[in-house]
C-alpha cells in the first residue's frame, strides 16, 4: 500500500520583509532516533516515510518561495493545494473538503499539523476523522505534531502522536452507537484491541451474544443475554478493563443503557422495556414487533398460561385478544366478530370490573398495536393498505412512540388491580373462549411443506384440519376448487374456519371467497 504524506504550510514573519517570513529552525524528536534539524517539520517527515505522494496544504499567502528554495537542497516533490485561511464556518468546510476531495482511495495517509494557520489543524483533524469513519478504503498511520513551543526551553521540540485522539473519537463512536442505536460491533472490535491474551474473552463473547440477540429480536433472550453480560463484568475483567482509558470513562453511560433491561419485574414488563429500548434505539419495526408480543405475554401471565409456550401464545393468547378486540366498535365491524349471548355477557362484565373506560382503551390498543404491527411486519405489502408513498413514515413513527406509552399505562392499571379482581378477570376471560366454536383450519394447498406438523406443533395435536387442494391447480379449476370449499363446510357445519395460506395468491383469494359468499362471515386468516 503507497503512502502519502499531508502537510500544511502558513506565513510565518511580516509579509513586508520577506527576510522574516520563515520558520526558525528546530531538533525535532521522534524519541526513537537522533533528533532532526529543519525548518519544516516535514523535511524530517519525508526522510522518515518517503512517501509516494506528498500534498502541502497552504493559502495563497504562505510561504511558497521558500519552500521552493529549500526543495532544492532536500530533494522533494510536492502537490500545491490551495486551501483558504479557516476563519469562518464557510472556509472551514472548504478546507475539509479540499482533503477530503484528495486522491486517497487505497493510500496509507500520514498527517502533518504542525505548521499552519491555527484553524487549519483542527479542519485537518476533522477530515482524519472523517477518513476513520466513512473512508473504508484509507487507511490513517499517523497524525504527527512537531511541538515547536515545547522546545523552547530546552532545544528539542517533542513529536506528539495525535493518534490517541482519534482512538479517543473512534471509542465515543463506539459507545455512541451502542447507547442510542444498540450496535455494539464497534464497541467490540475496540475492546478486542485490549485483549491479547484473552482475559475479556467471556465478557467479549457474553457482548456479542447481547448484541446478535438485539439484531435478531430474540425476546425471550435478551434481557437474560444482558444479565450474563453484566454477570462476566466482574472481578480481573472488571479490573482489565478499568485499565482501558476510554472504557472507564465510557463504562457509567453503557451501564446505565443496560440497567434498563435488568429491573425485577413481571415479564410483559421486561418485554415493554425491550420495545421501548428499541425506539430510544430508532429500530422502530422491532420495537412495535416486540411491543405485540408483550401484550401475549401479558394475557399469558394473567391467565395462569406458560408464557413461552407456543401454543398458548398463538392459539389460547390470540384468540382472547380477538374477542377482546370487539369492544372497540370500529374493530368489532370491520373484523365482523359474531358473539355469543354468553360471550357478551362475559365482556360487559369485564367492562364492570376493570372500568369501562379502560376496558374500550385496551381493546382499542390491542387494535392498533395488531394493525401497526402488521403494517410493518408485512411491509405494507397487505391488501388494503395505502400505497407505501402515501403513509408519512413520521406519523407512523410518532404513533408506535404513543402505542409504547399507552400499553405501560394500560396494562400497567390492569396489573395493579386488588389479586381478587385479577382472578375474576382471569375467569372471565376463559368464559369467553369457552363458549366459541371449534374451529376448523382450512389449508388451501399442500405442497411438498409439511404444514399439518406446522399448524400440530403451533395450535396442538387435537386440531382439525382440512386440505383444499394439492400440488398445482391451475385458473381454470377454479369452480373444482370452490365446490371442494362447500363441500369441507357442509361436513363441518358450525365450525369457526381459519383460512392457512399456502399456494398461489389467486388460490387463498378462491377458497377466502367462497367461504364467505356460503357462511356470511369472514374467516380468520391465519397470519
Amino acid at each position: 500500500m503507497s503512502l502519502i504524506l499531508i502537510s500544511v504550510i502558513g506565513s510565518p514573519g511580516d509579509p513586508s520583509k520577506p527576510e522574516t517570513q520563515r520558520y526558525r529552525e528546530a531538533k525535532y524528536d521522534f524519541g526513537d532516533s537522533d533528533p532532526e534539524t529543519t525548518e519544516f517539520f516535514f523535511t524530517a517527515l519525508i526522510k522518515r516515510y518517503r512517501p509516494e505522494v506528498f500534498y502541502l496544504l497552504g493559502t495563497e499567502k504562505s510561504i511558497w518561495d521558500r519552500v521552493d528554495e529549500v526543495k532544492k537542497n532536500f530533494y522533494f516533490d510536492y502537490q500545491k493545494v490551495l486551501i483558504p485561511f479557516g476563519v469562518n464556518e464557510a472556509e472551514i468546510w472548504k478546507i475539509f473538503e479540499t482533503i477530503v476531495s484528495l486522491d486517497l482511495s487505497g493510500k496509507e495517509v500520514v498527517i502533518d499539523v504542525t505548521h499552519g494557520f491555527r484553524s487549519i489543524p483542527f479542519a485537518v483533524f476533522m477530515a482524519v476523522s472523517y477518513f476513520k469513519a466513512v473512508r473504508q478504503d484509507v487507511v490513517v498511520r499517523d497524525v504527527l505534531y512537531g511541538n515547536f513551543e515545547a522546545g523552547r526551553r530546552t532545544g528539542i521540540a517533542p513529536v506528539v502522536k495525535l493518534n490517541s485522539l482519534l482512538d479517543m473519537n473512534e471509542w465515543i463512536r463506539a459507545a455512541r452507537r451502542f447507547i442510542q442505536y444498540g450496535d455494539g460491533d464497534l464497541l467490540i472490535e475496540k475492546l478486542s484491541g485490549h485483549d491479547s491474551e484473552g482475559q475479556l474473552r467471556e465478557f467479549l463473547n457474553a457482548f456479542s451474544t447481547f448484541v446478535d440477540n438485539l439484531r435478531l429480536n430474540y425476546v425471550s433472550q435478551i434481557v437474560p443475554s444482558a444479565k450474563k453480560l453484566i454477570k462476566t463484568y466482574r472481578g480481573s475483567v472488571k479490573e482489565h478493563l478499568h485499565q482501558i482509558a476510554p472504557f472507564k470513562l465510557l463504562e457509567p453511560l453503557i451501564k446505565k443503557r443496560l440497567q434498563i433491561l435488568l429491573m425485577d419485574e413481571p415479564e410483559w414488563r421486561k418485554q415493554w422495556r425491550v420495545a421501548d429500548w428499541f425506539f430510544a434505539s430508532r429500530q422502530y419495526s422491532q420495537a412495535v414487533i416486540v411491543l405485540r408480543e408483550c401484550h401475549y405475554t401479558f394475557i399469558c401471565e394473567l391467565m395462569g398460561l406458560k408464557i413461552w409456550s407456543r401454543f398458548a401464545r398463538e392459539n389460547q393468547a390470540k384468540e382472547i385478544i380477538y374477542y377482546l378486540k370487539s369492544a372497540y366498535e370500529p374493530a368489532k365491524k370491520q373484523l365482523r366478530i359474531q358473539l355469543s349471548q354468553t360471550q357478551s355477557k362475559s365482556l360487559s362484565k369485564i367492562a364492570e370490573l376493570i372500568s369501562g373506560e379502560l376496558f374500550q382503551r385496551w381493546a382499542c390498543l390491542l387494535c392498533d398495536v395488531d394493525e401497526t404491527r402488521n403494517r410493518v411486519g408485512h411491509a405494507l405489502m397487505r391488501g388494503g393498505e395505502k400505497k407505501e408513498t402515501e403513509i408519512e413514515p413520521g406519523q407512523q413513527i410518532s404513533k408506535i412512540a404513543v402505542l409504547i406509552q399507552e400499553t405501560a399505562f394500560v396494562l400497567e392499571k390492569i396489573d395493579k388491580l386488588p389479586t381478587s379482581v385479577r382472578v375474576q378477570l382471569s375467569q372471565l376471560l376463559k368464559a369467553i373462549t369457552k363458549n366459541s366454536p371449534p374451529r376448523l383450519y382450512l389449508i388451501v394447498n399442500e405442497g411438498v411443506h409439511p404444514i399439518v406438523e406446522d399448524l400440530k406443533q403451533q395450535f396442538g395435536e387435537n386440531i382439525e384440519y382440512e386440505v383444499v387442494t394439492r400440488g398445482n391447480v391451475t385458473l381454470e379449476e377454479e369452480a373444482q376448487v370452490a365446490r371442494r370449499v362447500k363441500e369441507i363446510l357442509e361436513k363441518h357445519h358450525g365450525r369457526e374456519i381459519v383460512i392457512v395460506p399456502s399456494g398461489l395468491p389467486y388460490l387463498i383469494t378462491v377458497v377466502y371467497n367462497t367461504v364467505y359468499q356460503i357462511t356470511s362471515k369472514h374467516p380468520v386468516y391465519l397470519q
